[in-house]
């Protein structure tokens, strides 16, 4: 596995055009498994550290609030971020 800042890098580099080109692999890309890349970016988001994933999620969030069905749905990663964040387990 790639280090943590190599994997913070690449999605720094390519998350924001595939955002960006969301909308066009939508509709264009019959072949592509959208399902396969969202749950790869999510996997890839939860291996890096709780500050970078908290980042890396509200500006998701931020689009997905703003751009609704155009934007990739990465809210399966969103939601275990929130569970490791904001849940305490009760046996601590």
């Amino acid at each position: 596995m790639a280090s943590k800042v190599s994997r913070c890098l690449l999605l720094q580099t390519w998350l924001v055009p595939f955002y960006d080109d969301f909308t066009w692999m939508r509709r264009g890309s019959r072949g592509l498994d959208r399902n396969l890349i969202e749950e790869g970016l999510s996997n890839i988001i939860l291996t890096l550290p709780l500050a970078w994933q908290q980042e890396i999620l509200m500006s998701w969030f931020d689009r997905f609030l703003n751009s609704g069905d155009d934007c990739s749905n990465i809210q399966k990663g969103f939601e275990i971020w929130c569970k490791r964040t904001f849940w305490r387990n009760p046996e601590v």
